[in-house]
């Protein structure tokens, strides 16, 4: 009789691993394209950031070029204002 509770628990303790096996695999999938998602988030982000700092750079470089072509015309808006 020993020997059959003995399988029995063996039995069980076969099934609860097999779960909490795929159950690990199944967090550990979840967690690795969580991880991808945050990854790729944070590209994305830094890129536009990026994007926007370059043509702000741009914007910034071209006011000046603007100011020397127009420098003959800016004494007299400055007197009528």
């Amino acid at each position: 009789m020993s020997q059959k509770a003995t399988t029995t628990r063996g039995g069980l303790t076969r099934l609860i691993h097999v779960v909490v096996d795929e159950v690990q695999d199944i967090v550990e999938g979840a967690l690795d394209r969580v991880d991808d998602a945050e990854r790729d988030f944070r590209r994305g982000l830094t890129r536009l950031v990026e994007n926007r700092q370059q043509s702000a750079g741009n914007r910034v470089q071209s006011v000046p070029d603007v100011g020397l072509a127009d420098s003959s015309q800016s004494a007299p808006r400055g007197e009528s204002d």
